[in-house]
């Protein structure tokens, strides 16, 4: 892996071709390598994604070659929310990317979800397919140590995102470090990443009432007078951008308007027992709970004979669809496997 300038990116990486439990990996791949490349499959950058300039802490800014960081909720909000998340790790993780992709600070970018010790393995195994280095018939445990040394010895900077780490026997003896590259682990569990090499943890919150508020302006920009009332309705919602996101949502969906949407959450919210108002756990079941009573209201018809059944999904619906990895040359971005 010489150092050379960066060209097009490539996206080669497909996860979706291999399962964890593979005993190897396929051929290497033909022809030279056109960095930088991505390795894995990304999620999709939120269309309203604003940046978080007052909590996200500049981040990408401030993450050097050779630091881990490892987002984790903030002490108020891990405990509200037990295992829920919702603070936007992830796409602060992909605004992360996006950032030292533009200032092309990374010539390779990996990103997994590892929940496996075997789904790391196969990942890191597809990533030396990805870089132009696998080998026929080698093992997946092989290319995978072959292709974390490599990550020590290389000039080339890069980037491994460990999104949504659970437990941290998944990575043991395969955590990812080099002095040219930068790892990001997002986890609902602050204990996780402790066996990291150097580890740096980073509280992420609530969004700032102008980040909430940019936020919903940037959703529901079609109409203005429907976001008349944001700020108050972002204070009920606590900043939390997991609730912001579902109350935006379903009011670009509806055409609800923010004033509307708080006398839903407050009436739900009285009838919600065993909570406080106004507490994390009460302002996600409330907007869940509206969400889905609304989504009954405008559920489109079901396919009849002969027609196709994706077509009638409401275009907004479709989770499974892929999306973007928006950045100066765009790349196909999808889901993680669990």
């Amino acid at each position: 892996m010489t150092r050379e300038s960066p060209a097009l990116p490539t996206r080669v990486g497909d996860q979706t071709q291999m399962s964890g439990s593979q005993s190897g990996v396929g051929p290497a791949r033909p022809g030279p390598v056109s960095w930088p490349v991505l390795s894995g499959l990304i999620p999709q950058l939120a269309d309203s994604h604003v940046p978080r300039h007052e909590t996200g802490l500049g981040l990408a800014a401030s993450l050097a070659p050779g630091d881990t960081a490892v987002l984790i909720p903030s002490d108020e909000a891990g405990r509200a929310l037990g295992g829920l998340g919702g603070t936007g790790k992830t796409q602060l993780a992909l605004a992360i990317a996006h950032a030292l992709w533009d200032r092309r600070a990374v010539d390779l970018v990996v990103w997994m979800c590892p929940t496996t010790r075997d789904g790391v393995v196969t990942a890191y195994a597809q990533a030396m397919r990805d870089i132009g280095e696998g080998a026929e018939g080698e093992t997946a445990e092989t290319a995978a140590g072959r292709f974390l040394d490599r990550l020590t010895q290389t000039s080339r900077p890069w980037l491994v995102i460990l999104d949504d780490l659970g437990d941290a026997a998944a990575l043991e003896g395969l955590w990812p470090h080099g002095p040219h590259g930068r790892v990001v682990v997002t986890s609902r569990r602050p204990d996780t990443a402790v066996r990291a090499y150097r580890p740096r943890a980073v509280e992420v919150g609530p969004f700032s009432p102008r980040e909430a508020l940019g936020y919903l302006s940037t959703k529901l920009h079609s109409d203005p007078d429907q976001w008349i009332g944001a700020l108050d309705l972002a204070d009920d919602l606590g900043y939390l951008p997991i609730a912001l996101a579902q109350a935006a949502a379903l009011m670009a969906e509806t055409g609800l308007d923010c004033r509307q949407y708080r006398a839903r959450v407050a009436d739900r919210m009285k009838r919600l027992a065993g909570t406080p108002a106004g507490a994390y756990p009460s302002i996600v079941a409330s907007t869940w709970s509206i969400g889905a009573e609304l989504a009954e209201q405008i559920r489109p018809p079901r396919a009849g004979p002969g027609r196709d059944a994706g077509s009638q999904r409401h275009p907004r619906c479709r989770a499974d669809e892929p999306g973007r990895l928006r950045l100066p040359h765009p790349l196909p971005a999808g889901r993680c496997r669990r």
